[in-house]
């Protein structure tokens, strides 16, 4: 960051500022530092107590039976209500941005036209750094839950930003060319060479999953099976395809050991591995992915059904598992307009993942860096996709799904109402849904600012706080810190400070009465900013309760 000269001088100025455990290697310079007299034992030693009295008091240093955690077991995470816990958390995380017109809650019966390359990302639940959810609720099975699947019609309508691979999307796979159903037909083998009968048969809506280190169904092993999923992919027009297929595979050498012995990271197993991965268009191999190759490229001629089977072997642990692509962007678009042209109102998922925004990832495209953002508004793709959308004429909501702030400006001046769902968790599209109903009236705030163009905030290298974080920005920002809407409107009257003067370090209580005034139930977050008397370095209030 430019502010020491190296290792040594940056962890001795860490340490003596409090920083007690560096998840780095910088902190290997810390004998360095008490050398060169940069810090001293006495300071080190202080670190060092604050550290393990943290690990005592968590008990790992007593014997099991006198630690409460150590009797919890993988049957006491994902329960009923922990369920609830996490759906209520979706519900109140909810931001209202805008509501024009009152066009929110959508009215009973209305035909919706989901769009967006957001609308059934598991990841957009997840965040970065997660648990694995059991049951996720995505967005699009949500509003099809809530409002019923005859209403609701899906089309991605872009990818997530220019040259950037997305999970295909269930609207154009299905188990059978005469079949509805969107998804693949999903058999799941006990073995990794697809043997016998399937131990389970299902249709997946889409190849996107999250199995870290939890099995794909009630009573598989996490390791040590197959799939084979078969049905038709109807490209949404001719052109240039680029696809590719995230997933965990084992070392090659590895890999070839148990393709001689049946042995290796399985353990014992007798069985011949299959091929980790391949992928069949029209019953020709297009993909093999002990061929080394990222990802492969096919050019369609039309837009009908082609067949599509997919056999997958999981020997190893990873994140994510899914099937993706990158389809000439106008056809993808048009389906997406056809869509909205037959509904009543449109809703729009659109924003980040965090494939595109997380810590030192391979990602380099348009407005993005190895996980950094380079610009802080939708991308263009998605930008194109709401307008498009606006220019059917059809009422429009727009869904933010991100992590970090988002420079919604043509969202904000154009849509009919705008709400940010962040990444919500395992029953994220449950709330989304409820919401989008009004059965759960919106009381989240933005615990950051929106502002409306990078060229308001300063170079990220400078490390002073003017003109950052809702303390110090003298700018005008789209949305401001703090802020969040309802259905309903609420009365403030008789504010007031418990006492007129106040010494520094004693305790102050403040008081409001706060009416619904609507005429629905809601519920409202009541914040208290504080502003020092006089030039105390403080330029706004700041956020003192709620």
């Amino acid at each position: 960051h430019h502010f020491a000269k190296d290792d040594a001088e940056a962890s001795a100025v860490s340490v003596k500022a409090g920083t007690d455990l560096d998840c780095g290697r910088t902190f290997n310079a810390l004998v360095d530092a008490v050398h060169r007299n940069l810090l001293t034992t006495q300071e080190l030693d202080e670190a060092v107590v604050r550290l393990f009295t943290a690990r005592m008091r968590l008990g790992m240093f007593d014997p099991p039976e006198r630690v409460p955690f150590s009797k919890l077991t993988i049957a006491d995470d994902a329960t009923p209500a922990h369920a609830e816990v996490a759906l209520e958390a979706a519900r109140k995380s909810i931001v209202l941005l805008s509501n024009k017109r009152n066009t929110l809650p959508l009215k009973s019966g209305a035909r919706i036209a989901v769009v967006g390359p957001t609308a059934e990302l598991i990841q957009i639940l997840e965040g970065n750094y997660n648990g694995t959810a059991l049951a996720p609720v995505l967005p699009l099975t949500g509003i099809r839950k809530q409002f019923g699947a005859e209403k609701v019609t899906y089309s991605a309508g872009s990818a997530l930003a220019e040259g950037f691979l997305s999970p295909i999307p269930s609207s154009v796979l299905h188990p059978a060319a005469d079949s509805k159903e969107n998804g693949l037909r999903g058999e799941y083998f006990d073995n990794t060479n697809f043997q016998g009968q399937p131990k389970l048969t299902r249709v997946d809506p889409l190849l996107d999953f999250d199995w870290d280190h939890v099995s794909p169904a009630p009573g598989m092993q996490k390791l040590g099976w197959s799939a084979r999923w078969t049905g038709v992919i109807t490209p949404p027009g001719a052109g240039h395809y680029e696809f590719s297929f995230k997933m965990a595979r084992p070392p090659r050498q590895a890999r070839n050991a148990m393709d001689q012995t049946g042995e290796g990271p399985l353990g014992g197993s007798t069985a011949v591995v299959a091929h980790p991965l391949r992928i069949f268009i029209d019953d020709k191999q297009v993909f093999d992915i002990t061929e080394g190759k990222p990802r492969f490229e096919l050019d369609f001629a039309d837009a009908r059904p082609h067949s599509l089977r997919v056999e997958y072997v999981r020997t190893a642990q990873d994140r994510n598992v899914s099937m993706q692509w990158l389809p000439p962007a106008q056809p993808l678009l048009d389906a997406a307009v056809e869509s909205a042209k037959q509904a009543d109102v449109v809703v729009a998922f659109v924003g980040l993942s965090p494939d595109l925004e997380g810590e030192e990832m391979s990602v380099r495209v348009a407005g993005f860096d190895g996980g950094d953002r380079t610009e802080i508004g939708l991308p263009q793709v998605q930008e194109n996709l709401l307008q498009a959308m606006k220019a059917t004429g059809k009422p429009l909501v727009v869904v933010l799904t991100s992590g970090s702030a988002l420079a919604a400006n043509w969202a904000n001046e154009n849509a009919d109402a705008v709400l940010e769902a962040w990444y919500s968790g395992q029953a994220g599209g449950q709330a989304i849904a409820e919401t989008l109903a009004g059965r759960n009236n919106p009381s989240g705030r933005l615990p950051v600012t929106f502002y409306r163009d990078l060229k308001d905030l300063p170079p990220f290298t400078d490390y002073s706080m003017k003109n950052r974080t809702y303390r110090y920005f003298n700018g005008e920002v789209l949305y401001p810190f703090g802020y969040g809407l309802s259905y309903t409107n609420f009365a403030y009257r008789d504010a007031r400070p418990g006492a007129t003067a106040v010494r520094a370090g004693s305790p102050v209580k403040a008081s409001v009465e706060v009416r619904n005034s609507g005429k629905v139930a809601g519920e409202e977050v009541v914040e208290l900013y504080v502003a020092a008397p006089g030039d105390a370095g403080v330029e706004h209030p700041t956020l003192a309760g709620f």
